[in-house]
């Protein structure tokens, strides 16, 4: 309670010096900031200006009772005000309408309880993107589709979330992993093939490299086909073919083979740099070793390259990889179509004008 006779003053400098003795008075700490404090003051000297002339009005007989009456009037505003106070800072933070704010004048009351539940879901969305949620959930007897409900509720990145910062993130996030995996003593083969793929995906070459060299030895694990195929194809999608090739002869030695996709990739990028002999001598060496060639999906480059050398025959691609799975597909366009057109429609018009005629 703030006793308001002994707050008076002519200046804001000492109705906030005496604000702060009588706290200090009363054992407790002032914590209203400097624009709390001079509406406060502000408040003070309006009420003092009342007094002020309600004394002049009813005359000197009647002043004591008065001020005691205006007294007790304006501590009780006093203390109305904080408690309001209070109760909106309360309703801001835990984004609870009341009737009272701004936005929500003549809301029904059942309208009013669904949009305090859309705000307890979505926090800190402003109220009128939540009126929109809610109109389009009225505005159907289910739920409201996808296409419907993502562009209200998409929201803007930060200037600060950049495609490298998310990156930074994800390695961050998955290093605490993998940190916590290892106190518990739970690391496996899987768990460090995710990181792999993280690390990977992320582009972070050496950190690739010294995780599948270091990690897999540290936890007593051998490193299986899939973490070989996700080292040696970030390489490759990177453009580091001497340092692929350079870790598939190290997988080698240590008694262990790439597998078929992995092959497919190398196969793919020769084929893609128009490096004809160096692809066919790794499709080679992958039926060799696999017994069956890549899919199709790395093979295709393959293909197109030799029909534009003319060597299909000479290497004899078609006994290795068998036929094009599509050259039904070309040969139909080519020469079974049929034209839809008045030029290729004009001798079946003719023979029904005969017919008619």
């Amino acid at each position: 309670e703030i006793d308001n006779s002994n707050l008076q003053a002519d200046n804001f400098d000492d109705f906030l010096a005496k604000l702060k003795a009588e706290a200090e008075s009363n054992g407790e700490q002032l914590d209203l900031s400097e624009a709390e404090a001079q509406e406060l003051f502000s408040l003070l000297q309006d009420d003092i200006k009342n007094t002020s002339d309600i004394e002049s009005e009813i005359g000197e007989d009647d002043v004591e009772g008065t001020n005691l009456e205006i007294q007790q009037e304006n501590s009780t505003a006093f203390e109305d005000q904080d408690h309001a106070a209070i109760s909106d800072l309360v309703e801001a933070k835990d984004h609870v309408p009341t009737s009272k704010k701004v936005g929500y004048e003549n809301e029904d009351p059942n309208r009013l309880m669904k949009i305090r539940e859309l705000q307890e879901a979505l926090l800190g969305m402003p109220l009128k993107r939540v009126k929109k949620v809610l109109r389009a959930f009225e505005s159907t007897l289910g739920y409201p589709s996808m296409l419907t409900l993502v562009p209200l509720l998409r929201e803007t990145m930060p200037d600060r979330v950049s495609h490298g910062w998310l990156k930074r993130m994800n390695n961050k996030n998955a290093e605490f992993a993998l940190s916590k995996a290892a106190e518990d003593g739970i690391v496996d083969a899987a768990l460090l093939n995710s990181m792999l793929e993280v690390k990977a995906n992320s582009g972070s070459i050496n950190g690739t490299l010294e995780l599948h060299s270091e990690q897999f030895a540290k936890h007593n694990l051998t490193p299986r086909a899939y973490s070989d195929r996700l080292v040696l194809q970030m390489l490759v999608a990177n453009n580091r073919l001497p340092r692929a090739l350079k870790f598939k002869q190290s997988v080698e030695e240590q008694g262990r083979n790439i597998d078929i996709a992995s092959y497919g990739s190398l196969i793919q990028y020769y084929s893609r740099h128009n490096q004809l002999g160096s692809a066919v001598l790794l499709l080679k060496e992958c039926i060799q070793t696999h017994g069956a060639p890549p899919s199709e999906a790395f093979l295709s480059q393959l293909r197109t390259l030799c029909k534009q050398n003319n060597v299909d025959n000479v290497i004899g691609l078609q006994g290795m990889i068998g036929k094009d799975p599509v050259d039904w597909l070309k040969h139909g366009e080519r020469y079974l179509k049929r034209e839809s057109s008045k030029k290729g429609r004009r001798h079946v018009q003719f023979a029904q004008n005969r017919i008619l005629a």
